[in-house]
């Protein structure tokens, strides 16, 4: 492994890659790549580290609710699934909480209803959704401040604070999409000391491209007055296609 440098930050880059390897987003040959990476570079490791404490208790909140095993069949038959041979399956390396099959399967569905819909959006939903947006937002310094992700489909935003940032006296934190050669749209005032969930205009769905711009600002409290950020920028990072 690298030499440790406590006082390097990750890289614009790094950030964002930590964070889908500990949701699962990268899987195959890029996964391989990734634990690798894990064992050799410190600065990633640490990255890894951070998103795992970050995101772990997110999942403390959900009651277990086992599934029938007819239920996990019918989703293996749907994604074209193959069982693993008892011997091959141990010697599998233990994986992270949010890659582990037993923690999907143990994860609440809420009801049984729910899960039934899960499944038929599953086999019979749009065969092409546009790819969500995901972007790491970024202080001054390089430092990580926020994961955001955007479902595309909804105008949902989910940002999760990756630090506690209380605002000052009578101020609160405002989040804004910059489009391409466009100008800021407002989506809303938030407390950025827990994951929230922010619902973005339709008139401003289009924005979400690759390559635009989310930030957050520091705004009296109410936000701002005149339609664009008129404190201090605080973080900012472009979006990408996952």
């Amino acid at each position: 492994m690298s030499p440790r440098d406590d006082d390097k930050p990750a890289t614009e880059d790094e950030a964002p890659l930590a964070a889908e390897f500990v949701l699962g987003l990268v899987q195959g040959d890029q996964r391989d790549a990734l634990e690798k990476r894990r064992r050799d570079d410190y600065v990633f490791a640490r990255e890894v580290e951070f998103w795992e404490a970050r995101l772990g208790p997110i999942s403390s909140d959900i009651a277990p609710e086992p599934v029938s095993p007819e239920v996990w069949d019918k989703i293996a038959q749907a994604v074209g699934a193959k069982p693993v041979p008892l011997s091959a399956s141990k010697a599998v390396k233990k994986d992270t909480l949010w890659s582990s099959l037993p923690f999907w399967r143990s994860m609440s569905v809420g009801t049984s209803a729910l899960a039934a819909a899960c499944l038929v959006f599953l086999i019979s939903g749009p065969a092409s959704p546009p790819p969500s947006l995901v972007a790491t937002l970024t202080l001054t310094d390089g430092k990580s401040a926020f994961m955001a992700s955007v479902d595309r489909m909804t105008g949902k935003v989910m940002l999760m604070p990756a630090a506690d940032m209380p605002a000052p006296a009578d101020h609160t934190h405002e989040l804004w999409i910059v489009p391409v050669g466009g100008t800021p749209r407002s989506l809303g005032t938030f407390s950025a000391n827990a994951p929230i969930m922010i619902e973005m205009p339709r008139d401003v769905m289009p924005g979400a491209d690759p390559e635009a711009m989310l930030a957050v600002s520091v705004e009296p409290m109410g936000g701002s007055k005149t339609g664009a950020p008129t404190g201090p920028v605080v973080a900012s990072g472009k979006m990408h296609e996952i």
